[in-house]
């Protein structure tokens, strides 16, 4: 009499096998999309004179799409950078406004994201409503969670992003970069990739539920 078990512990096998590069896939795919950057921004090397924002010693501009949930991490690692230095800097956060749907329904309702929220209670951060992001656009940004210092003077000292990926809190490049920078010191360069949502596409993220 034939052994019938082997087939099956081959069937079984074949499975695991599968089911195991599939999962394996599927966790490689995950870490590629969170360590590729958004797109670099090309920001102004002084101050835009036109962007009617007022500058009072280092300033800092944060661009950020409302429902990009990688932009979370950035605010976690902004107030560590604020709260580590002893004369924090004025930033000015710019959330995209994607303007009403179709319906006339806003895309995004901004004032009450919780990234709104979040940084609404965080000393020295002023948030700005940004319509058709034309002033994230005067510094050329491209994607959430970019972050560019300006001096007193208006010369452009870093830019980029504060996070290692996107989602992720931790040391980055950027925050040591960015600190070095507010401490008066020259960091080995003055730009890191940004970890985050493309920052004109409402498509990019869809809002989180609200309480009501």
């Amino acid at each position: 009499m034939k052994d019938q078990r082997r087939p099956v512990s081959w069937t079984l096998a074949l499975v695991i096998a599968a089911w195991a590069m599939c999962i394996g896939s599927g966790v490689v795919w995950i870490w590629m999309y969170k360590l590729t950057p958004g797109r670099s921004s090309s920001p102004p090397a002084r101050w835009p004179e036109a962007v009617q924002l007022s500058r009072a010693g280092t300033t800092l501009i944060v661009t950020l799409h409302p429902m990009c949930s990688c932009s979370e991490a950035t605010i976690s690692e902004l107030s560590r950078v604020l709260a580590a230095v002893p004369d924090p800097p004025a930033v000015y956060a710019l959330f995209h406004d994607f303007g009403n749907d179709e319906q006339g329904r806003p895309i995004a309702d901004v004032k009450r994201s919780a990234l709104w929220r979040r940084l609404s209670s965080v000393p020295r951060v002023t948030t700005v409503v940004d319509p058709d992001g034309r002033i994230a656009d005067r510094f050329g940004a491209e994607t959430s969670g970019d972050v560019m210092a300006y001096s007193a003077n208006g010369e452009l000292l870093f830019h980029g992003g504060l996070t290692p990926a996107r989602g992720h809190e931790g040391d980055s490049l950027g925050r040591e970069r960015l600190l070095a920078v507010l401490r008066g010191r020259s960091p080995d360069k003055r730009n890191s990739p940004v970890f985050g949502c493309d920052l004109h596409d409402p498509t990019s993220q869809r809002p989180e539920p609200l309480p009501n």
